[in-house]
């Protein structure tokens, strides 16, 4: 009978001690695994794909899983609104279109929407910014305050900038669109000098508008900075006065690289390090204008432009990681081409690849990294 006695006593302590046990390791905290950012070491030519259209001058940008290719002029000469979409996940295309046709507009992006605003029709300039939501693939529209082509964009934080560009025959705007995604409302500030042909980049909080042509066809050194948290602006300088830049942001860096002053071509990048407040340069390894740029991760690729020689098939690649740089090239040698980059692919597309505006191109150019 004790013995029996016992074993109960036993077997309820070992109830209890489970029980105990059990609750622990329901209210036990689990933290997630650590988030690795993976580091590429190369990039490699997959393959090339064909735009609906051929055309250059025509922008692009990422969001979700897909590349947007939009506008631009085809080989007679004429604005178009023809949208490719490539998605990056299942190497597949499929076609829309601007409500406008146009080129000489600009292209920022949130990761969610795109947004292509202003431009060249072929009665004049527009306010017209186009708005693709990349989640449900539907489009909705909004205005400028100020109809005006080769204007500038960037976002940063929950604001959208538009920036600059020629407004009238005169002339360059100060003018500055702010879109403000988190209450939906538009207002408007400036430029410390009206331009055009800007490079702009956002990281962080701050959104930069760096050099371009003034009203006097002058190619500028200012660097006009945004911050988004504030609404207030301040300024800096390339180390080089030039315009047709190209900026793309990796990690904390924004890269402007490229350009041209006075028929006179750059190599040199101007590299803006948001969280030392810092400048550095580096170059390319060819001098060039009308580059195009993007990045994922560590990885950062300057395509294409025109060189010395004509077109360039020239992508230098950089490793901001090991700070090493390297080339590899296009199928096919052009300018006035667009290029972004989602997931681990890079996606270069259209141009010029002959003499005059007529040889515009249908190339569309994946790499991907490794």
């Amino acid at each position: 009978m004790k013995n029996l006695k016992f074993i109960g006593i036993a077997l309820l302590s070992f109830i209890l001690l489970m029980t105990v046990l059990s609750s622990c390791k329901k209210d036990k905290k689990v933290e997630p695994a650590p988030v690795v950012e993976k580091k590429y070491t190369s990039v490699e030519y997959i393959g090339s794909s064909y735009l609906s259209v051929a055309r250059a001058v025509l922008v692009s940008a990422a969001a979700g899983n897909k590349i947007l290719f939009a506008a631009g002029y085809g080989s007679s000469g004429l604005p178009l609104n023809n949208v490719d979409i490539y998605n990056v996940e299942t190497n597949e295309w499929e076609t829309s279109q601007l409500s406008k046709a146009r080129y000489g507009l600009a292209v920022a992006t949130n990761g969610k929407k795109i947004f292509f605003a202003g431009g060249r029709e072929s009665m004049g300039r527009t306010t017209r910014v186009d708005i693709y939501d990349a989640e449900t693939g539907l489009w909705t529209i909004a205005e400028l305050s100020q109809a005006r082509e080769n204007l500038a964009a960037a976002s940063a934080a929950d604001k959208i900038l538009f920036a600059g560009g020629s407004a009238n025959v005169k002339g360059y705007t100060q003018t500055v669109d702010i879109y403000n995604l988190t209450n939906n409302t538009w207002t408007t500030s400036q430029l410390s000098e009206g331009r055009g042909f800007m490079a702009a980049a956002g990281v962080g909080s701050k959104i930069l508008f760096a050099g371009g042509n003034t009203t006097g066809l002058n190619a500028t050194t200012k660097v006009d900075i945004y911050d988004a948290n504030t609404g207030t602006w301040t300024m800096a300088q390339l180390s080089e006065a030039r315009y047709l830049i190209t900026a793309v942001v990796s990690g904390t860096k924004i890269f402007f690289a490229g350009g041209e002053s006075n028929n006179i071509l750059s190599k040199v990048i101007d590299i803006y390090d948001v969280s030392t407040n810092t400048w550095t340069t580096a170059q390319l390894s060819e001098a060039r204008s009308h580059v195009t740029s993007a990045a994922i991760g560590n990885i950062v690729l300057f395509a294409g432009g025109y060189n010395s020689s004509g077109k360039s098939d020239v992508v230098d690649i950089y490793d901001t990681n090991t700070g090493v740089w390297s080339v590899i090239h296009l199928s096919q040698a052009r300018s006035g081409l667009a290029g972004a980059a989602i997931g681990d692919k890079f996606c270069f597309a259209g141009g010029l690849f002959g003499p005059d505006y007529t040889y515009t191109s249908d190339k569309a150019d994946v790499f991907k990294l490794k």
